[in-house]
């Protein structure tokens, strides 16, 4: 499929020697695992939207969702794309203006929950439901945002649907 993904040693350099990859994989993983700890384990579809579905940035993310993960790639029709951008229960996305507009006509939607990288032009703080952290925000960071997010109506609600999924089945 043309070049391959660098390797996060050559993609890094010494300057960043996390295991899971760029800046852009370290961002995803840790708003996955800040989700992790708010969801219940089992009753999170995870769906990765991407431009380039062999990136070492997606292989990262996939390693580190503890649910199953659909990918779909550059094949897939934007309006696909964006539909599935808008009408899921939670959504990350990074400096990308098709996610990030996503993120705000998704807050209008339903209850459903945003984790997005905080810009100085775009800050997504001011929504319901929603984290805006710095790409490169550390592991406390996370944290806080793990607590901040367990009490919102949205998690709330994802946990109760899941709840009576799991008492049904």
């Amino acid at each position: 499929m043309g070049e391959s993904s660098p390797s996060p040693g050559e993609a890094l350099g010494e300057t960043f020697p996390q295991p899971w990859g760029g800046p852009w994989g370290n961002f995803y993983v840790q708003a996955v695992r800040c989700l992790d700890n708010v969801l219940l384990k089992g009753y999170t579809k995870v769906s990765l939207i991407t431009e380039n579905a062999d990136h070492l940035d997606v292989e990262t993310i996939v390693n580190a969702t503890r649910d199953s993960v659909a990918i779909y790639g550059s094949r897939y029709a934007s309006a696909i794309a964006f539909e599935i951008l808008t009408h899921h229960d939670v959504l990350i996305s990074g400096a990308s203006g098709f996610g990030r507009l996503a993120a705000l006509l998704q807050a209008q939607t339903k209850a459903s929950v945003r984790v997005v990288t905080n810009t100085p032009e775009h800050p997504f703080g001011y929504l319901l439901n929603t984290i805006g952290a710095d790409q490169s925000a550390k592991e406390e960071v996370w944290a806080d945002a793990a607590t901040s997010l367990a009490g919102t109506p949205a998690i709330l609600d994802l946990k109760a649907r899941a709840e009576t999924s799991a008492a049904f089945s």
